[in-house]
């Protein structure tokens, strides 16, 4: 839905896109502060206050945006293995433990 919604041509166009915008705009706040309570408690050592924003946004592009959009285009993509590879490499990189989950 989002991806139509983000794209839609006609007249409900720019409805739908301002839905899409409000959409994101509340998730980069939901990653936003998910990450602003992982640098209060001491769970994420490499990422500086200045990049939470661009951290949510990479989240939300590569998760909900890209891998979502690699799924509807082939049935057959396994959206949930290239979840876990991108957390993987994300909690790699910023220094959290390793879960055998």
């Amino acid at each position: 839905m989002e991806h139509v919604c983000a794209l839609a041509p006609g007249d409900s166009s720019e409805l739908a896109a301002h839905w899409s915008r409000l959409r994101l705009e509340r998730l980069r706040g939901a990653a936003e502060v998910v990450a602003e309570h992982a640098l209060r408690d001491g769970e994420v050592s490499a990422v500086e206050r200045n990049d939470i924003t661009g951290m949510a946004d990479l989240i939300i592009a590569t998760l909900l945006v890209g891998l979502e959009h690699l799924w509807l285009l082939d049935e057959n993509f396994d959206m949930v293995a290239g979840m876990r590879v991108f957390t993987k490499m994300l909690a790699n990189q910023l220094g959290l433990p390793r879960s055998e989950a």
